[in-house]
């Protein structure tokens, strides 16, 4: 999905944003204006976003974020998403997350 374009047909719900970089911080912030949580998914141990980008998100109450992990599979229910099932890459620990939207950076 596009942030731009799509954000607004999530509004009052949960979604996530893949990729910790630049491109996916500046999405989790524009998405955290519209919808009611962001969580971030970084496969690498630390973001690699700019730190002016880092620290405005850090601002946001509604955007966390899950490092080192592997965004294993989407999981919907009648061509809709409600979950994602991610892998921790230190542990291998595999957990789920509800949500409603994917917002891939």
């Amino acid at each position: 999905y596009c942030p731009h374009c799509d954000g607004p047909f999530f509004k009052g719900k949960k979604v996530a944003v893949i990729g910790g970089g630049n491109s996916g911080v500046e999405a989790a912030l524009d998405l955290a204006g519209i919808v009611d949580h962001v969580t971030v998914f970084e496969f690498m141990p630390e973001l690699k976003a700019d730190k002016v980008l880092i620290e405005q998100m850090d601002k946001r109450d509604n955007i966390n974020v899950i490092k080192n992990v592997a965004t294993k599979q989407v999981i919907a229910d009648n061509g809709k998403v409600v979950a994602i099932e991610y892998q921790h890459r230190d542990t291998d620990v595999i957990e789920q997350l509800e949500l409603s939207g994917i917002f891939v950076q």
